[in-house]
């Protein structure tokens, strides 16, 4: 199910991920990893350090672990089982973190952002990728359970927790709707 949520959601996770800026020395995390594909991207450009992944799911990191079987035995890759809001890292550990198509099923949104603040480093990148309100609208399977949002909505949680922000809409046949907000942490920020 998470593999073809990537294959779904293919453009939207490669726009997140681009605008990460991820280099050999990145310290990466995905919040919210799936299907992997993500992470499977930033392999691409992250060489010398672990990328990290988490998510909710006990499930989704079972299957993380057989997928990314390789790479977590080098030490490469970390899948862990964690809430977005009570991370297990250490305070500014990353300077880029990716958070794809996760925000609509935070039960408190501000708290989320605010513990993503705390792991992120001062000057990295947070990169929320979401469906739009609008758009998530046109999908009746999509109402139950999930968390309409918007790029004001998202800024203000990302803003309120001491990122600065900017919003990109997706223009392509099927992007159109979805959004990338790259959140930068303010460099000498707690």
């Amino acid at each position: 199910m998470t593999r073809l949520l990537d294959r779904g959601n293919a453009s939207l996770i490669k726009a997140a991920v681009s605008a990460a800026g991820l280099h050999s020395d990145s310290r990466y995390l995905d919040a919210g990893f799936g299907g992997g594909l993500s992470i499977r991207l930033a392999l691409r450009s992250v060489s010398n350090t672990p990328l990290y992944g988490i998510d909710f799911s006990p499930d989704v990191v079972r299957e993380g672990h057989r997928s990314f079987k390789t790479q977590v035995a080098h030490g490469e890759v970390a899948l862990l089982k964690a809430d977005v809001a009570e991370l297990p890292f250490r305070d500014g550990m990353f300077d880029a973190v990716t958070t794809i198509n996760t925000v609509y099923f935070w039960p408190e949104p501000a708290a989320a952002f605010r513990e993503l603040a705390r792991v992120t480093a001062p000057g990295g990148r947070l990169v929320v990728g979401y469906t739009g309100a609008q758009k998530m609208a046109g999908h009746p399977e999509l109402s139950t359970g999930f968390r309409h949002v918007d790029p004001p909505e998202v800024e203000a949680w990302a803003e309120a927790a001491g990122f600065s922000c900017a919003t990109e809409a997706l223009d392509g046949r099927v992007t159109t709707g979805d959004f990338v907000t790259v959140a930068t942490r303010a460099i000498g920020s707690r």
